[in-house]
């Protein structure tokens, strides 16, 4: 009998195999990797809906930046981008890369903003170009630190 059920357990194993990256869409991550931090939602499977916010302010990296994308577009360079947690929305500019960068100092005290409404609220609504994208707030507490990391304009 026991050599049953370990032969069930292998065999479910095998057909299971590992948790599929589909299993975190819709929660908060946090990864490392070559000197970046980065916190990161996924809204869909195809992973062309994201939102990541990359820390590399120690030194290895371009520094903190915030990098979305809806059904794999990101933002046209100049573009607005605007942020609505709740009744309050945060509007940013894409950089010449698409993304949004903390080099200046109303960059940096909306980056700052946008941290604390992250934690805080329980969606944040993303659009830029006329795109729309909802992501959850659930468990972004947990994984964002209470202190965002310093934008680039204070180093």
């Amino acid at each position: 009998m026991r050599r049953k059920i370990l032969a069930l357990i292998a065999c479910l194993a095998f057909v299971l195999g590992p948790p599929a990256y589909g299993d975190v869409i819709g929660q908060w991550t946090t990864a490392f990797g070559q000197g970046t931090i980065e916190y990161s939602i996924y809204a869909d499977v195809s992973q062309k809906t994201y939102l990541t916010i990359s820390d590399a302010s120690n030194g290895f990296g371009d520094g903190v930046e915030v990098f979305f994308a809806i059904k794999g577009h990101g933002a046209k360079p100049g573009s607005p981008v605007v942020f609505t947690i709740g009744s309050v929305s945060i509007r940013m500019t894409a950089n010449s890369g698409g993304s949004i960068s903390t080099g200046c100092q109303s960059c940096a005290r909306d980056f700052d903003a946008l941290w604390i409404l992250l934690r805080s609220g329980s969606s944040v609504r993303l659009s830029f170009d006329g795109r729309v994208a909802d992501f959850t707030l659930r468990g972004a507490a947990r994984i964002l630190p209470r202190n965002p990391p310093p934008a680039d304009y204070y180093r």
